[in-house]
């Protein structure tokens, strides 16, 4: 899993502007897919965040933030 300071270094080094977010509390696993009940039962280390991070939550947010970016990107074109 990348570090945060191995992180802040790629983002230093892009040349291109571009934005820049931290998730707080997410790790690695939580940016794929909400767990269906099944898989969280067997697959404690995908499906199992930190405390204070609600995946429903962030992706419902993310995959709205994600949509309006394209929107507005790709809508003149």
């Amino acid at each position: 899993m990348p570090s945060a300071e191995s992180v802040a270094a790629a983002d230093r080094s892009l040349l291109a502007k571009h934005e820049y977010h931290v998730v707080p509390n997410s790790s690695h696993f939580a940016f794929l897919f909400i767990c269906p009940p099944a898989l969280a039962k067997n697959d404690r280390e995908i499906c199992t965040d930190a405390p204070g991070f609600d995946r429903v939550a962030f992706h419902r947010q993310f995959n709205a933030d994600v949509l309006a970016f394209f929107r507005a990107q790709l809508d003149d074109r």
